[in-house]
């Protein structure tokens, strides 16, 4: 399923919209992917509410997938990160992710 994620932004007073894909695989296990969107507050800072929405929407959600698109992010590079739903990430591993889950994210562009 994909679509946009609204989410308000730090004062309350307006929303930003975040493209979301959710994906449930073979096992069970349901993943939101949420890209970051230039202008908007980013995936880092807005992790808790983004969390909140998206749980709010899809109530069995495994786990949710920042997708920071080229030029955007720390390092600058379209990355897939772990999101800790309380600020921050965790590094993902792709490979284990399409081996432990059959869920395959597109490689970085050359």
């Amino acid at each position: 399923m994909g679509g946009d994620l609204s989410v308000s932004d730090h004062s309350r007073q307006k929303r930003q919209r975040y493209p979301i894909e959710v994906w449930e695989t073979a096992n069970g296990s349901v993943f939101a992917i949420v890209s970051d969107v230039r202008g908007n507050t980013s995936l880092m800072n807005a992790s808790e509410r983004i969390a909140a929405a998206v749980r709010g929407e899809w109530k069995h959600v495994t786990a949710i997938i920042e997708h920071w698109p080229g030029g955007i992010g720390p390092e600058g590079n379209q990355r897939f990160v772990w999101g800790s739903e309380t600020g921050g990430y965790t590094a993902l591993d792709a490979e284990v992710l399409a081996a432990d889950y059959g869920l395959v994210l597109p490689p970085p562009p050359q």
